[in-house]
C-alpha cells in the first residue's frame, strides 16, 4: 500500500469514528431531553473507547502527513500542495470528514446544553428539598428524575 493510500484509510477511519461519535453525542441530548439519565452512563462507556482510537487515528494521521511531506499543514494547505491526483483522492475525503466534525461539533453542544439544562433543574430540587424541614423531595421529584 502506498503512503497516499495508507493516508486515505486513515482518514476514512477517523471519518467513521467522528460519524461513531456524533450519534452518541446525538443519543446523549435524546436522553437528556427526554429526562433518562440512567442511560447515560452506558453511552460514556461506549464514547470512551472511541475517544481513545480518535487520538490513536490523529496521530497516525499526523505521522503520514510528515511522511508525505504535508508535516503541520491544515487540510486546505495540503490540496493546495497536492498534486492532481492526489487531490482527487483526499478531496472528497477532507469534505466528509470536515462535515462530520462539523456535526459532531453541533450536536456535542446540544447534547451539552440539554446535559446542563438538567444538572440545573436538579440543583435547583435539591435546594427546594435543603429548605423542606423534613428534608424530603417534592411528590413531583421521582416523577421527574427517577
Amino acid at each position: 500500500m502506498t503512503a497516499l493510500e495508507e493516508f486515505c484509510r486513515t482518514l476514512r477511519q477517523l471519518s467513521d469514528v467522528v460519524k461513531q461519535l456524533s450519534l452518541i453525542e446525538d443519543e446523549k441530548a435524546t436522553i437528556a431531553a427526554e429526562k433518562q439519565h440512567g442511560a447515560l452512563d452506558p453511552l460514556m462507556r461506549k464514547e470512551q473507547p472511541l475517544i481513545l482510537s480518535l487520538r490513536g487515528l490523529e496521530k497516525q494521521r499526523m505521522e503520514q502527513a510528515a511522511a508525505l511531506g504535508w508535516e503541520g499543514l491544515t487540510f486546505r494547505q495540503i490540496m493546495d500542495a497536492a498534486d492532481p491526483e492526489q487531490e482527487a483522492a483526499l478531496s472528497p475525503l477532507f469534505t466528509e470528514l470536515q462535515e462530520g466534525t462539523d456535526r459532531l461539533k453541533k450536536n456535542r453542544e446540544t447534547s451539552d446544553r440539554m446535559i446542563r439544562v438538567r444538572l440545573r433543574e436538579l440543583e435547583l430540587m435539591t435546594a427546594e428539598m435543603a429548605r423542606r424541614p423534613n428534608g424530603r423531595a417534592p411528590a413531583t421529584f421521582h416523577d421527574r428524575y427517577v
